[in-house]
């Protein structure tokens, strides 16, 4: 099915598929390779600037023997073509990573392909590349995970809710109000989850100090708010010495009050008492006790965990199956 329906060419963007690698754990049959970890096809992106390639996921291990298997794959394909005849396709350069959106089969209740075309044109998932009036309503702001599809050895992957969590907020990263109001419009334990999640993944990327000195005061702010929430007091009190001292060491975001977002962050950093031990953000990471990376690890994500398992009524639901 996927030889044949390949290669896709659109006025923006070309895409095919190439003969598949076996790499170690994996098996490779044509231009489709799979392991425990899941199925994926090898594919090239070309554009009038040039070419790349990459690995495209298609599903899970688990889903090649499910009944929704083809109309799955014939609403993927539909989806791409729509997507890659458009000017607001992604460049060839980065094709491959934007393409790679990992649906799970049971996003949709209506098993078909037209079902399967319509989720994957949510700017959720490929929507995204395409003007919107020509995307699918995303209907509610945050629709519950399907439970396989974030969950690992019958237990909730952190990551995965994380990726799950953020493609409902829909960032754009161009207008900051109108992120603001995606992220609002979130329910309170999903947006919660955010501020954590991308605080944590900043902070684990390039430490504390990196996160204080680049970060808008706001969402540092909202980020101190949710650590309280989930519990991770030790990680907030860290942020709450670090701020004193990034006022100072970093003069030109001193003032990033973020007034333009409607809310001012001034009287909050300024209720924060400077710690005279501490001269310098950078002394707030490493895997020393209570330094930052140590606490990613020993306190921010099992709270993060515990907190996910109180409130899994709001955020997963059960996974939908089909008879073979």
């Amino acid at each position: 099915m996927l030889s044949s329906a390949f290669p896709l060419r659109g006025k923006r963007l070309g895409l095919e598929l190439r003969d598949a690698r076996s790499v170690a754990g994996s098996v490779a049959v044509g231009v489709v390779a799979g392991s425990k970890h899941g199925v994926w096809v090898e594919a090239e992106a070309k554009d009038a600037d040039g070419a790349s390639a990459g690995e495209l996921f298609l599903m899970e291990a688990r889903d090649l023997e499910d009944p929704r298997r083809d109309a799955f794959i014939q609403g993927w394909v539909s989806a791409l073509r729509r997507i890659i005849d458009q000017p607001s396709a992604p460049a060839c350069t980065f094709a491959i990573g934007f393409l790679d959106q990992r649906m799970p089969l049971d996003v949709v209740s209506d098993a078909s392909a037209a079902a399967y075309v319509a989720a994957f044109l949510q700017a959720k998932w490929l929507g995204r590349f395409l003007p919107e009036r020509m995307r699918t309503p995303s209907g509610e702001a945050y629709e519950k995970a399907p439970k396989a599809a974030v969950t690992r050895k019958g237990r909730i992957d952190l990551d995965l809710l994380s990726l799950w969590i953020a493609r409902h907020a829909e960032l754009g990263y161009a207008d900051p109000k109108l992120d603001l109001q995606k992220l609002d419009a979130l329910p309170p334990v999903p947006r919660t989850l955010w501020y954590v999640f991308s605080m944590e993944g900043a902070v684990h990327n390039g430490g504390a100090s990196s996160y204080l000195s680049q970060t808008s005061w706001f969402e540092i702010h909202r980020a101190y708010q949710a650590l309280t929430e989930v519990g991770a007091n030790k990680f907030a009190d860290l942020i709450r010495r670090g701020v004193p001292v990034a006022v100072d060491e970093f003069p030109a975001f001193r003032n990033r009050d973020d007034r333009y977002r409607g809310e001012k962050t001034s009287r909050w950093r300024a209720g924060f008492r400077r710690d005279p031990k501490l001269s310098s953000t950078s002394e707030l990471d490493g895997h020393e006790k209570n330094q930052s990376f140590f606490l990613i690890d020993h306190e921010l994500r099992p709270r993060i965990q515990a907190y996910v398992e109180r409130h899994q009524d709001v955020l997963i639901r059960e996974s939908r199956t089909v008879s073979t």
